[in-house]
């Protein structure tokens, strides 16, 4: 994982606008650039990685500010998040851009 947080990372957390009472969802961390910055937010964030080794790392480098999945979002259980599927954002980055979905709005960047 970078040690800094990259400028796009920061756009990306400056889009989304985390909110209070918000809870973040995010697909495909990776190596978690994405993830450092809006844990620096301080809004819950989860985050669904299938790959073992990049988990490895962003639970040793994030933990316990991250709460980590290891799976594939497709088999993942979005109600084993409990009540805070009320207020929810999920964040998912697709190559070069970025999709968001906050309850009933959509958007890609």
């Amino acid at each position: 994982m970078p040690a800094g947080t990259s400028w796009k990372a920061n756009r990306i957390v400056s889009a989304v606008n985390p909110r209070a009472g918000d809870h973040l969802v995010e697909i495909g961390p990776g190596e978690g650039a994405m993830t450092a910055a809006f844990l620096k937010s301080g809004i819950p964030l989860d985050a669904v990685e299938i790959d073992r080794d990049l988990a490895a790392a962003l639970q040793n480098e994030l933990a316990p500010r991250l709460t980590l999945h290891l799976c594939d979002v497709l088999n993942f259980d979005f109600h084993a998040l409990g009540k805070i599927l009320h207020q929810y954002c999920i964040i998912a980055t697709f190559r070069n851009s970025f999709c968001q979905y906050r309850n009933t709005t959509n958007r890609c960047l």
